[in-house]
């Protein structure tokens, strides 16, 4: 599997090449004179292209030539870097002395034009040296001159492809699961315990999304109380508590830094009330912690059921060692993978009976047995398969070495990175700076696309508002489930994969 370095070469090459055919270059070139450089090292990579793209490809695999594609990507991509820097470099030496020409006239500024023609020149020089290198290494394989030379650009196709249709698909299968944990959840059992309900699962195999099912069945209206809290890897009561305030009351609580005060709050609004709490994604295992926040909830009515999500076997464990009164840990729900026919429907494209997908059910059914069952992969994957409509990119897709999806962690992380070598090389660039933020981030995605556009990562060749453009990125990750919609339709999360794909 190669390293995230590679991984986003094509995208720091494209980024550069955008800047190059940028408008406000014409401007710059003829101020400082480097018309001729410019074009030059334009030209180079737009040689380049197709070579990049092939490398792209098929430094995915595992021989010894793709060990050396990776370190021409790497390669390529400093020299990118390199570029890129240089043309910032000059595009704000030009901004200050159309702005204020008077304060570097001096000799010795390092704005002085005759200096800054002098540094560029050199610098400019050794990237066209750098690059007739790359090309000169390219020659090594031949492929890559031969790859596509007229075929149409990765974004283009993406993004005409692009249908939009990001609303969560209806649980697929699980109906046993489901009807297990209902069964668990309406049980009276006397009304003498409080129920812990462990669902856990490798991720990827859908308990979040079975646990909202039976969240929002209307079999559990008989709930005075409901709340649900995200509570991923760093485990904070006062922020898990506060959730649970937030989820019921609709509003922060005023003074989230003080425990005691937070306790009182949600004492009020368990007391004697039957409750029906969702902790999602918990990863805690130390006893302490995790007695802590059960202390925190026997307020409640008892009957009162808890469901707990976790990867962890480790955090079942601890679950049911607690010894408080009245709490009672049930045997866990566990999640294998489904069965090859449920992921076919989660993967199918949604037009699948139109004629141009007739003879590719075949294919599909292949690809959806190589997922091991695992419907995150099969989402992720159908995502891709509905950009790409042709049997032969199918049969990429089927006969890829990456898709030796075991139901293990590291076996669905290989069949979530293929759909992520298919994303276009901006769209690569936005899915690694999501990985910035910490696991199950939460952001407006207003703010993300303002941001993503501020660091250069929107472009755009047919005249669309870069802010529809980022939409549409938003949309696509959204599509991959590596973000997923949080309190709200403009509110999003990034996903646990999201941030180890990129590691």
């Amino acid at each position: 599997m190669s390293g995230g370095a590679e991984m986003i070469a094509g995208a720091v090459v494209q980024r550069v090449a955008g800047m190059l055919g940028d408008n406000a270059w014409e401007r710059i070139q003829l101020l400082w004179n480097f018309q001729e450089d410019v074009q030059d090292m334009k030209s180079k990579m737009t040689d380049l292209k197709v070579a990049l793209s092939y490398a792209d490809k098929h430094s995915r695999e595992t021989d010894d030539d793709a060990l050396v594609l990776r370190h021409w990507l790497n390669k390529y991509k400093s020299v990118a870097y390199d570029m890129e820097d240089t043309l910032d470099e000059l595009l704000t030496n030009a901004m200050i002395w159309e702005n204020n020409p008077c304060t570097v006239k001096l000799f010795f500024s390092s704005i002085n034009p005759l200096i800054v023609r002098i540094t560029m020149s050199i610098k400019m020089r050794n990237i066209r040296m750098k690059l007739d290198k790359i090309a000169e290494d390219q020659k090594k394989f031949p492929s890559m001159q031969l790859a596509n030379p007229t075929g149409q650009d990765s974004t283009d196709k993406w993004r005409e492809t692009f249908i939009g249709h990001t609303d969560e698909i209806e649980m697929v299968g699980r109906a046993r699961e489901k009807k297990e944990i209902l069964i668990k959840v309406l049980q009276n059992d006397g009304g003498q315990e409080i129920s812990i309900i462990p669902v856990v699962g490798l991720g990827g195999m859908g308990k979040t999304t079975l646990a909202k099912a039976v969240y929002t069945d209307k079999e559990t209206h008989m709930f005075d109380v409901k709340a649900w809290v995200h509570v991923s890897m760093e485990f904070q009561l006062n922020k898990i508590v506060s959730g649970i305030i937030s989820h019921v009351e609709g509003s922060t609580p005023a003074n989230i830094a003080d425990l005691q005060y937070l306790k009182s709050q949600l004492d009020r609004i368990l007391c004697n009330k039957l409750y029906l709490i969702i902790l999602d994604d918990l990863w805690e295992e130390g006893w302490s912690k995790l007695e802590k926040l059960m202390e925190m909830l026997q307020s409640g009515k008892k009957g009162s059921k808890i469901i707990v999500t976790t990867r962890s076997e480790k955090v079942v464990n601890t679950l049911s060692t607690i010894r408080l009164s009245y709490f009672h840990t049930v045997d866990p729900i566990k999640l294998v993978g489904m069965p090859i026919d449920e992921c076919w429907f989660i993967m199918k494209p949604r037009n699948m009976e139109n004629c141009e997908f007739s003879d590719l059910v075949d294919i599909g059914k292949e690809i959806a047995q190589r997922c091991s069952g695992v419907p995150l992969v099969a989402k992720a994957l159908g995502y891709v398969m509905q950009k790409h409509r042709t049997r032969e990119e199918w049969m990429e897709i089927k006969n890829s070495n990456i898709l030796d999806t075991k139901d293990d962690e590291e076996g669905i992380l290989k069949g979530l990175l293929l759909s992520y070598y298919h994303m276009p090389p901006q769209l690569k660039l936005c899915f690694m700076y999501c990985s910035m933020f910490p696991m199950s981030h939460v952001i407006d995605h207003d703010c993300l696309i303002q941001q993503w556009i501020a660091l250069g990562f929107v472009q755009d060749t047919d005249g669309q508002p870069l802010q529809k453009v980022a939409m549409e990125y938003v949309n696509e990750l959204l599509g991959m489930s590596f973000l997923t919609i949080f309190t709200s339709p403009t509110v999003c999360k990034n996903d646990a994969y999201l941030i180890e794909l990129c590691n």
